[in-house]
């Protein structure tokens, strides 16, 4: 979870690019891999920002870590700015327009009773695949 001190910042894009609209957070959940595009600020002169990682509970009984320091930033003077982030960043056209249908699918892995691997057994909506070998 990365936090910037707590203090508010804008989401605007992911992995996948620019969002339909930038989202106000105080800490956003970064996988490995994972990436994110933020717009900060503004900060008054002379503040110290913390960039730190949040603990981060897995389901564990054990005891939250606590925050891990990545940086620490000094905010300088100010500089004059024209730049803004507008309220809608992009179009994201919907995958699917009509009505999804609903889909059921089972599937089982059992030992075949003659010896060999595992076998797969798979039914959706219908007749059922029996009798798949698979590792």
């Amino acid at each position: 979870r990365l936090s910037i001190g707590g203090r508010p910042f804008r989401i605007i894009g992911t992995d996948g690019g620019l969002i339909s609209s930038p989202i106000t957070v105080t800490e956003v959940l970064l996988v490995p891999a994972d990436r994110v595009d933020l717009v900060v600020g503004p900060f008054e002169e002379g503040a110290t920002l913390r960039v730190e990682s949040l603990p981060f509970r897995r389901g564990s009984i054990k005891k939250s870590k606590k925050p891990e320091l990545f940086a620490m930033l000094k905010v300088g003077p100010s500089a004059p700015a024209n730049g803004w982030v507008p309220e809608s960043l992009r179009q994201i056209a919907p995958l699917v327009t009509q009505r999804a249908t609903c889909s059921e699918m089972q599937a089982q892995t059992e030992r075949s009773a003659c010896g060999g691997g595992p076998r797969l057994s798979v039914r959706e909506n219908g007749p059922s695949i029996n009798n798949l070998p698979f590792r």
